[in-house]
């Protein structure tokens, strides 16, 4: 019973570290760029101050469309424009979703 405690325990800490290495925020629509193949880059600034992160979108980032799952492509006809969330890696090299409303 031990055992499994200690297991439990240490998934349960896995799981948060893992999350804790996502950060969120807003960006506008205009500084997400998407290629044609499903790539691109999202260009922000954490602070005023603080020198411009880009972070990857790779075949990996998941679009999100008024709660639904979507594609890189579908965001690019979609013409989206003002706010959208982004969640990207604490090292700011790669975004994770991309979530917007249509």
């Amino acid at each position: 019973m031990k055992y499994l405690s200690v297991i439990g325990i240490g998934m349960i800490m896995l799981a948060s570290a893992h999350a804790a290495e996502k950060m969120e925020r807003e960006v506008l629509a205009t500084q997400i760029k998407v290629s044609k193949d499903g790539t691109g880059i999202v260009k922000f600034k954490e602070c005023d101050r603080c020198a411009p992160v880009i972070a990857r979108i790779t075949r990996q980032t998941k679009f999100i469309e008024n709660g639904k799952v979507a594609n890189a492509q579908r965001f690019k006809s979609a013409q989206v424009r003002g706010v959208i969330s982004i969640s990207y890696s604490k090292d700011g090299k790669k975004i994770h979703s991309v979530n917007y409303m249509k």
